[in-house]
């Protein structure tokens, strides 16, 4: 049996397309194209919009990677694509291209779990040790799952609402602020100006739910417009940061001494936020945290995940 493997990955569930390609576990070119910029002056995503860039740039950065690794395309042995979640629409576009291409190749399609790949991002540079505490914050998702094996992933406590990152752009969005949120906000950040307090801490054990919080920051604001009070755009989003992460915090503390774990894995586009990673870095636990190119959707963790499965003779579980 071959176990050299060349392995095409594939992203595209929401406004990044991203190609990979990988020798076994080695990474040798990697290409994202996003079209955030564009979605920024509608303040959010536009479905429509993300699939269309998906089509007009997915055989470019085929073409891109062709041209950079001088590889025949005819000795990629996989293809792993996104099949799920993500948005309807910019999912078919990857699935279409990676079904076409493989059957071009005659290569084998590999159908990837989003946010199982985003749990193994951090094994990209490297190696994740079972069993281990996984966190997924992004746009879409706010998961904490137990993580026993590739294939072996039960969800803990997931989003009840609105994900912490969709918060994010929706607040910096009513602050003013430009699309994307996370990293504005962020970036804004000062603890010393955290004093607000727009809703009382929930228990750990309860599922994520950030809409009350959501609502609260942009009544807050809303109210402070209409009556014309001035306010610090600085205090409402550091305020609302520090509540967020202490939140996730706090849920990731639960777990881990729930399940006596000692190893914890982030991923995601919100596992780019510094607040949240000096946090986990301060754990008393083992933590893999990824790479910053690597917290956003990408075809790098797609492509990491999908050699960590057929190595190991398994599959993607598709299903949240």
């Amino acid at each position: 049996m071959n176990d050299n493997y060349l392995i095409l990955s594939i992203e595209s569930s929401c406004d990044e397309t991203s190609l990979a390609l990988f020798e076994n576990n080695k990474l040798i070119a990697h290409k994202i194209s996003s079209s955030a910029s564009i979605q920024s002056l509608h303040g959010g995503v536009v479905p429509e919009l993300a699939s269309r860039y998906h089509e007009q740039n997915i055989n470019h950065l085929f073409n891109e990677i062709l041209n950079e690794t001088k590889i025949n395309p005819l000795t990629i042995t996989h293809v792993a694509y996104t099949a799920m979640p993500g948005l309807p629409g910019c999912l078919h576009v990857g699935k279409v291209f990676a079904k076409q291409l493989a059957v071009l190749i005659n290569a084998e399609l590999v159908p990837i779990n989003h946010l199982h790949a985003h749990v193994f991002s951090a094994s990209i540079n490297q190696n994740l040790t079972f069993p281990f505490l996984g966190l997924v914050v992004s746009g879409g998702e706010s998961c904490i799952y137990l993580v026993n094996d590739y294939d072996e992933i039960k969800v803990l406590n997931q989003t009840h609402d609105d994900a912490i990152g969709e918060c994010y752009d929706k607040i910096a969005r009513v602050l003013g602020w430009k699309y994307p949120g996370g990293p504005i906000i962020d970036k804004n950040y000062q603890e010393n100006l955290a004093t607000l307090e727009f809703i009382k801490s929930q228990p750990a054990a309860k599922d994520f739910s950030f809409s009350g919080l959501k609502t609260a920051v942009i009544n807050y604001i809303h109210n402070a417009k209409q009556k014309k009070i001035s306010f610090d755009p600085v205090v409402v989003a550091s305020s609302f940061q520090k509540f967020a992460i202490n939140e996730i915090i706090k849920k990731i503390k639960y777990y881990l001494n729930l399940y006596k774990l000692n190893h914890l894995a982030i991923g995601g586009g919100v596992s780019a936020n510094s607040l949240l990673r000096k946090k986990i870095q301060s754990l008393d636990v083992i933590s893999y945290i990824p790479e910053m190119i690597y917290t956003g959707d990408n075809a790098a963790m797609i492509g990491a995940y999908a050699y960590a499965l057929i190595k190991n003779h398994k599959k993607s579980i598709l299903i949240k």
